[in-house]
């Protein structure tokens, strides 16, 4: 250690006990001057809160709410043959014979796919049904194909499907449409390839 800095690190030292002499004091000081304080529990502090708020019953809440009698459409089920058409062709759009039939076309279309399970999913763009005859429906449904191309999963590619034609048969109310069944003769082609 060179001689200037004894009289600085003499001065720190000194400081520091200053200070520390001084922390002790007030520490003292501001334990006797603290005085103990009553806290109010919880319950004080609510009931404190709500005097005089008036806190409805869950039957003057009911009363509040309007109900209307009759449901719109648009929220209940439908339950019309058109309806259970469109809704079983759906489930058929997810099936693996669609899946076999889109990979297919895709083929035949040129596409350089590996399999089927290549095809990552499949987006409906629109469906139109129409009833032909009393327990029969014609379904027509625009369908976009998602896929990896040539197996890379970086490379995904879509493509849009020719409008395909289900036809539904057996569509009897009064069975719950328990026989109800999509034909599996329709055709799958490929309207047009999208480029990323």
């Amino acid at each position: 250690m060179q001689a200037s800095q004894t009289p600085v690190i003499w001065t720190v030292i000194i400081c520091s006990i200053i200070l520390l002499v001084s922390v002790f004091y007030m520490a003292g000081s501001i334990e006797s001057a603290i005085e103990e304080v009553e806290v109010p529990s919880a319950n004080e502090v609510a009931n404190a809160v709500l005097v005089g708020v008036d806190v409805p019953t869950a039957t003057e809440i009911a009363d509040l709410i309007e109900v209307p009698e009759t449901y719109p459409s648009e929220y209940s089920v439908d339950k019309s043959k058109e309806a259970e058409a469109e809704r079983l062709v759906l489930a058929e759009v997810e099936s693996n014979d669609f899946r076999e039939a889109v990979f297919e076309a895709l083929e035949n279309f040129g596409v350089d796919i590996d399999d089927e399970d290549d095809i990552t999913r499949f987006k409906v763009i629109d469906t139109d049904s129409e009833m032909d005859g009393d327990e029969d429906a014609e379904v027509e449904v625009d369908v976009k194909v998602y896929y990896f191309l040539d197996g890379d999963e970086d490379e995904t590619e879509r493509a849009l499907l020719n409008t395909i034609t289900f036809e539904v048969s057996e569509l009897d109310e009064d069975d719950s449409f328990e026989d109800a069944e999509v034909a599996e003769d329709y055709v799958v082609t490929v309207d047009k390839v999208y480029e990323n």
